[in-house]
């Protein structure tokens, strides 16, 4: 198999999120053409998984203004990183400073701990947080 064309770009869960609701619901309006039964399963459980992560937070979820302002108010700080982390960042919703090393590379040369912290304070501001799973009641 050839690629005919390659992606030069990548999605954020927000956007995968809004496109996959996007594409149920055309699928529900048009149930006579609707496609592959596996399809609609993928997409449930993609579904699934993103409601469970910052994108899809009832309590505080994402929208693209939220993440257009975390961008913009990360520039603000003088803080320069890849488009790779933002788009890791942006995924993550990292609220502690051990979470955002693993996705800073050399985070220890490149910021300051009064950088790391403002990351974390914008993250938590305008990206969510990704919900607590559950614990069962132990009796």
């Amino acid at each position: 198999m050839k690629v005919e064309a390659a992606r030069d770009k990548f999605m954020t869960n927000l956007e995968v999120y809004e496109y996959i609701s996007e594409v149920r619901e055309r699928n529900k309006a048009d149930m006579e053409h609707r496609g592959s039964e596996h399809l609609e399963t993928v997409l449930i459980e993609l579904q699934s998984y993103l409601r469970d992560r910052p994108t899809g937070n009832q309590e505080s979820p994402q929208t693209q203004k939220n993440v257009e302002a975390f961008i913009r108010s990360v520039h603000e700080l003088g803080i320069h990183l890849e488009k790779a982390e933002y788009l890791q960042l942006v995924n993550t919703a990292p609220n502690s400073r051990p979470v955002l090393y693993n996705l800073i590379e050399d985070i220890e040369q490149r910021l300051e701990e009064t950088q790391m912290e403002q990351i974390t304070n914008l993250c938590k501001q305008y990206l969510g947080f990704e919900p607590m799973p559950e614990m069962p009641d132990e009796e």
